[in-house]
């Protein structure tokens, strides 16, 4: 049986969507920081809590990389079509 592990008492948590909201990102991107090993957690229950204070600390040494311009996926901006050759 795996061995229970209890958050310290006064300790403020987040939950992943809570995390993801704060910093803008897709709770996947948060998992995946958490599977990589960048971002503690804990799993008391059956929720994934993350720490307010590694979490500040986290985004304080991994800063964010902002794309203001779409250049792939659902949002990347078309390219008009060009005329066909003339024949």
């Amino acid at each position: 049986m795996a061995k229970l592990v209890y958050p310290p008492i006064g300790a403020t948590y987040l939950l992943l969507p809570e995390a993801a909201t704060i910093a803008r990102v897709s709770v996947h991107t948060v998992r995946t920081w958490i599977r990589t090993g960048k971002l503690r957690s804990s799993r008391p229950g059956r929720r994934r809590l993350v720490r307010r204070d590694h979490f500040e600390q986290f985004l304080a040494t991994h800063p964010l990389v902002v794309h203001s311009g779409t250049t792939w996926g659902r949002n990347a901006k078309k390219k008009p079509h060009s005329p066909p050759p003339a024949k």
